[in-house]
């Protein structure tokens, strides 16, 4: 019987948790934790001399799959060179979060993004001797590297689209033309692309004159673990509240906005409703004057940016989670709500919706539809279970390792030609 090759991969990211901003660090971290189980060899690159929770799990930036701890054993040539004369996390930028997690000290410094994004193409001196057989680079922020690095090694690409420059600037196809011409020549030049949804697949092709043909469809997964402490957790002062929140990035993408003129419809209905806003971004400052301006600033909480179990317990107290994005190519944070028992009203233009076909689903831009059906979840306590019902059937099918199974195959079909 022949031994199945060990696939090595390289994979270029760009965060992974308590280093993140939002999903795509947590697709990652998830994705690559699958990939593994199946002996799958990962080298795993990040432009941050920050560690991760994954050090302790085996994926290690440049060690194979094992179950010891490979924290400090990182090969010295690499993280002096590769992390530490790169960048560093720039706070101001909402592409990332200002949690005290990240006031350590980082070496290194730039405070403009873009220039933080080309200097990681200086990868390549660090990976130019390492013997892999897949480039995997996550979103735009490593589409720079990852083309250095298939320069100089003649390596398969895939390029892995979490959200796109279309999403980011709130539906506009045109949005940042300095990202957008860096997308199009990391799409262009990619060997096989993954979409985390057929919403995402349908605007590459549209936006980047792309052949739908070289895009495949792979929807992330969630978590099955939960925290028993968490599952117990109450706070007293919010006993007799009913609490919906939304939790993303405070950007024109997400529709804070929208979210929150819907809200003033249903504190009408409802004044013993409480809105909570989890996350940070540019719009921040004018969600909390719109807020105030709305009237509803008493019924309305920002948390800034929380840690994940802090998350875990607002998904646990909620009464119901709207995702109200204006452009959204996936969404995890849906998934994670119905993990804890709490139903969902998603926009149609989220590509998660594909995947929960018991979710309640309402055109963004509908504050009047968007706040009748809160309205209707709060009231009415069939509807609320039943929608629970319904999500954690949909959950069932929707695993990190039926995403690393598609993954493989694509590794495969790459390697094979």
């Amino acid at each position: 019987m022949s031994v199945r090759a060990i696939k090595k991969i390289l994979m270029i990211g760009w965060e992974l948790p308590p280093f993140n901003s939002g999903g795509l660090g947590v697709a990652c971290q998830n994705l690559a934790r699958a990939l593994l189980k199946k002996r799958i060899k990962i080298f795993f690159a990040l432009p941050s001399s920050q560690k991760s929770e994954i050090f302790s799990e085996g994926i290690v930036f440049f060690h194979p799959f094992s179950s010891k701890t490979y924290s400090n054993k990182i090969p010295p040539q690499f993280y002096t060179y590769a992390f530490a004369k790169t960048f560093q996390y720039n706070t101001k930028n909402s592409y990332f979060h200002t949690s005290s997690l990240l006031k350590k000290k980082i070496i290194g410094s730039s405070d403009n993004l873009m220039q933080q994004v080309m200097s990681y193409s200086n990868i390549v001196d660090a990976v130019k001797n390492l013997d892999f057989d897949i480039i995997h680079a996550h979103d735009w922020l490593t589409i720079p590297a990852a083309l250095a690095i298939k320069e100089i090694s003649d390596k398969p690409l895939v390029v892995h689209v979490h959200a796109l420059e279309f999403d980011r600037s709130g539906g506009n196809s045109f949005g940042n033309s300095e990202i957008g011409s860096i997308e199009r020549e990391g799409l262009i030049k990619a060997d096989k692309i993954i979409a985390v949804s057929n919403y995402t697949k349908r605007k590459i092709s549209s936006c980047y004159n792309i052949d739908p043909d070289k895009i495949e469809v792979v929807y992330n997964g969630i978590s099955r673990e939960v925290d028993d402490k968490i599952l117990g957790y109450k706070a007293d002062f919010l006993k007799n509240k009913k609490i919906i929140i939304f939790v993303g990035r405070l950007t024109v993408q997400k529709g804070i906005d929208w979210f929150l003129r819907a809200a003033q419809r249903v504190i009408k209905e409802e004044p013993q409703a409480l809105f909570i806003v989890v996350g940070e971004g540019e719009l921040k400052f004018q969600a909390i004057e719109l807020a105030t301006e709305l009237g509803i600033g008493k019924s309305v909480i920002f948390t800034g940016f929380l840690s994940r179990e802090e998350l875990s317990k607002i998904y646990r107290i909620a009464s119901l989670y709207v995702l109200p994005s204006v452009s959204e190519p996936f969404g995890i944070a849906p998934l994670e709500a119905l993990k804890y028992d709490t139903p969902i009203i998603l926009s149609k233009t989220a590509g998660v919706g594909e995947v929960l076909n018991g979710a309640l689903k309402v055109d963004f831009w509908d504050t009047e539809q968007m706040a009748e059906k809160m309205v209707a979840v709060l009231r009415y306590p069939t509807l609320y279970k039943q929608l629970i019902q319904d999500g954690k059937r949909d959950l069932i099918g929707i695993t990190w390792d039926i995403a690393a199974e598609k993954v493989e195959k694509i590794y495969d079909n790459l390697i094979r030609n």
